[in-house]
């Protein structure tokens, strides 16, 4: 079974989700909850998760959160949308702005899909790339001064932790490969991100996206809130 939430009003689309899962949860305490951010999934747990059934619960509930940011995850989920909709696991995506073409391919097989974009105003949206550029960059100061200014504007906690995780995954994607199309992105991007990462070694890559997705799942547990734990990973760097 598949749902989709969507849209620019990214607080909207994070609470309307949440609350479907609590929802799920109330029903079905004892089934698993399974989360991925950004292109943080690889084809064989996709493939599993769709066959995947728990030992005393039917049903498991799984969570990909801007699987699109990616290229690769992005043709993953599209590819195996008409199993998600037959699988009796739960597969909620949540995204950003989708193009036609994708809600068009979502509608086709979700059981529910939300959209909740924000009401146009004359005020800039906040470049939430800027996050990822100072990230890349190893400027301690300005990336703390930009993750101030994120939540001055905004910005859930959840976004920006998405989006410095994804930029992690850019430059390790990008490290690690020779071709823009090897690291599945464009090529202002896979060169960008390939500079930025040698301003880091292999290891302090992978442990920052490591640590990052550690410190998500320890505010999940309630063992921290997101916002300090983010803010020490951050003056951490």
């Amino acid at each position: 079974m598949l749902y989709v939430f969507h849209g620019t009003d990214t607080k909207k689309v994070s609470d309307h989700a949440s609350r479907l899962v609590s929802g799920l949860l109330k029903k079905k305490p004892d089934a698993q909850v399974f989360s991925f951010e950004g292109g943080d999934i690889s084809e064989s747990d996709i493939d599993a998760l769709i066959e995947a059934q728990g030992l005393f619960v039917e049903k498991h509930i799984v969570v990909l959160k801007q699987p699109f940011v990616v290229a690769l995850s992005r043709d993953l989920v599209l590819a195996r949308l008409e199993q998600f909709a037959m699988t009796k696991n739960i597969f909620v995506i949540i995204e950003e702005k989708l193009l036609a073409e994708h809600k068009k391919a979502f509608a086709k097989f979700a059981e529910k899909i939300e959209e909740h974009s924000q009401l146009k105003t004359d005020k800039e949206p906040y470049n939430v790339f800027a996050l990822a550029d100072a990230l890349g960059t190893r400027n301690k100061q300005s990336l703390w001064v930009i993750y101030m200014g994120a939540q001055r504007a905004g910005l859930e906690i959840e976004s920006i932790h998405g989006t410095l995780h994804w930029a992690i995954k850019a430059m390790l994607s990008a490290s690690r490969t020779n071709t823009p199309e090897e690291a599945g992105q464009k090529q202002y991007s896979y060169t960008k991100f390939k500079k930025y990462a040698g301003n880091f070694s292999p290891e302090e890559l992978v442990a920052l996206s490591r640590n990052l997705v550690s410190l998500y799942h320890e505010a999940r547990r309630g063992k921290g809130d997101l916002k300090i734990l983010l803010e020490r990973w951050i003056l951490s760097i």
